[in-house]
């Protein structure tokens, strides 16, 4: 006769995140995924115009998105991207801004920031040449 084997251990719960050391937290990412089935079918269509360098287009479509979520951060960063690429800093730099306000842990928003920073700092660098 055969003997059936012992039952397996219970797992622990996990533990929450306020009894964590502060060394191993971790920031809690920010929501970014849009919240209608309309908000994510502006979205794509925004990235492909985007891709296809037809900013006014991607503009276009990323401002709806705004209309409807004021905070998403997608739409608030690629109108950031759009208008870096246009060398139009100061509003880059604007909904940069508003997209690190809306996600602050998020870096690749800081990361876009910084290269506009930097663009703005080499133009004036040539000017004063």
């Amino acid at each position: 006769m055969k003997k059936t084997p012992p039952p397996a251990p219970k797992k622990e719960p996990a533990k929450p995140a306020e009894t964590a050391p502060k060394d191993q937290e971790k920031e809690k990412p920010q929501p970014v995924a849009p919240a209608t089935p309309d908000v994510r079918k502006l979205l794509n269509e925004g990235r492909a115009a985007l891709a296809l360098k037809d900013f006014d287009t991607a503009a276009g479509k990323y401002n709806t998105v705004l209309d409807l979520e004021p905070t998403n951060t997608v739409a608030l960063a690629n109108l950031g991207v759009i208008r870096y690429q246009q060398n139009r800093l100061d509003d880059a730099e604007n909904y940069l801004r508003k997209a690190a306000v809306a996600a602050p842990n998020d870096s690749n928003t800081r990361s876009l920031l910084g290269v506009v920073y930097s663009a703005r700092e080499r133009s004036k660098t040539l000017m004063r040449n």
